[in-house]
Formats: structure tokens, C-alpha cells, sequence
């Protein structure tokens, strides 16, 4: 975890709302801090759909986790 730079989510609420937030700075050198948060807010009723990348020192990304909630 020492090269991720930001973590990128994208979060469909059971209304339908999507939203992009993000922690961090892919075009940063400086690795992210532990415990960091994104904040989101809407209506999670069930079936949310969570979509969160990973973004890499070595310029990579990766899906670090795609759920329905």
C-alpha cells in the first residue's frame, strides 16, 4: 500500500443518484495516509452499488472493490 496514491469511488444510491469522490492525488508522489475516508451522502436503502479504483505510483489502477450493498 506504500505506492497508492488516491482511491477513487463512485457510489450509485438506491435512488439512482451517482456520485465521484475521491482521497489522495494520482498525479501526487506522495503515497496516501493510512486511515484516510471519502464522504459520501444519500439514500442507502439497500442495493447501492459501490465502485472504488485504486490509483498507483507506477501510473497503474486497479478496481480495488465493486459491490452492491
Amino acid at each position: 500500500m506504500s505506492t497508492l496514491l488516491e482511491l477513487e469511488a463512485t457510489v450509485t444510491d438506491s435512488t439512482g443518484k451517482t456520485q465521484t469522490q475521491s482521497v489522495g492525488d494520482h498525479l501526487s508522489t506522495t503515497p496516501l495516509k493510512f486511515g484516510a475516508t471519502i464522504p459520501l451522502t444519500g439514500t442507502f436503502n439497500g442495493n447501492d452499488h459501490v465502485l472504488v479504483t485504486g490509483y498507483f505510483l507506477d501510473g497503474s489502477q486497479r478496481i480495488m472493490l465493486d459491490t452492491s450493498i
